[in-house]
Parts: structure tokens; C-alpha cells; sequence
């Protein structure tokens, strides 16, 4: 019998005060979240994220599929480039507040959707 995989998907607990909760464990600044793992990316500005951010979520998971990308307290334009070159990887970019990219996350996810999300700190 194989196990759900559901029932071991990460989600965000909650968010704000500069970071996030997943797991009953605290992150503070900017995380990027895929169904299994997190990766802790500090003090990451808008402006520094680019292919490269993204490196270690299609090196473990090269099937993700849809990338949200939660830019802070209001929705902004993602940095020049980024949208095709998720794209080239086989990724769609879709980009909101960060706690718009967090609920998103979590429905898509339980959903059993291949999904992650760099979410930038409220």
C-alpha cells in the first residue's frame, strides 16, 4: 500500500513578523517551498531573485510545474527574465502578495498539484 502523498506535504502555518512557520518551526526572512522541503533564503530582495534562486528546487524536483512567488505586502512585477527562464525549465511563474502566494501554495498543494513558492517576508 503506498502512502498519500499528501499526508507528508509541508504547509505555511502562518506568516508575518518577518517570517513564516511550517512544520511548528519558525523561518525568519524569505523561504522557498516546494512539497517536501524548504530552503531558508534570509534577507533575499526582490531584485536579487533569478534563475539561479530557483537552482536547488529543480535540482531536487525537476517536475514542478507551477512556482508562485509572493513579492511582500503587495503584488509587484517579478524581476526582468525570470518569467521565461521558469518557463524554459518547464515552469509557469505566477506572482502575488506574499500572503496571497501563501494560501495559493497550501490549496494547490493539498490539492496534490507539483507546486512550490518563493515567498519573500512580511
Amino acid at each position: 500500500m503506498s502512502q498519500d502523498p499528501r499526508a507528508t506535504r509541508l504547509l505555511i502555518e502562518a506568516y508575518g513578523d518577518g517570517g513564516f512557520r511550517v512544520a511548528a518551526t519558525r523561518h525568519d526572512g524569505a523561504i522557498l517551498i516546494a512539497r517536501t522541503r524548504l530552503w531558508r533564503l534570509g534577507d533575499l530582495r526582490l531584485a536579487d531573485i533569478g534563475a539561479a534562486t530557483f537552482e536547488p528546487l529543480f535540482e531536487e524536483m525537476p517536475d514542478t510545474g507551477i512556482v508562485l512567488l509572493g513579492t511582500g505586502i503587495a503584488m509587484l512585477a517579478p524581476p526582468v527574465g525570470l518569467r521565461a527562464d521558469l518557463k524554459a525549465r518547464g515552469a509557469v511563474l505566477e506572482t502575488m502578495a506574499t500572503g496571497a502566494a501563501c494560501r495559493t501554495f497550501n490549496v494547490l498543494s493539498g490539492e496534490g498539484r507539483v507546486v512550490a513558492a518563493l515567498l519573500l517576508a512580511v
